[in-house]
């Protein structure tokens, strides 16, 4: 759970549960089916692995969070990108 403040927060190898709190948080899934909620702020949610896990954003706000996916994509071939854009929901 974050503070008040600016917080950075995992998700480990279960399934998770991340609440970021009044501030600007980073909020990264990590294994697991993780349950991510920002709460106030200008949240991000990030995943840095692709995983057959489910992950769930409870409280996305479209003008003023953010989603990151730029890590899937580093080490991955144009095929494998296609599959998960196909995944993504």
């Amino acid at each position: 759970y974050g503070g008040a403040g600016d917080d950075l927060l995992f998700g480990h190898g279960g399934n998770d549960i991340l609440v970021g709190g009044e501030g600007d948080d980073i909020l990264i899934g990590g294994l697991g089916s993780d349950t991510l909620t920002g709460s106030e702020g200008a949240d991000i949610f990030k995943w840095s692995e692709v995983t057959n896990d489910v992950d769930t954003v409870t409280d996305f706000n479209k003008n003023e969070d953010a989603v990151d996916f730029s890590d899937l994509f580093d080490d991955l071939s144009k095929d494998e990108i296609g599959e998960l854009l196909n995944d993504l929901q």
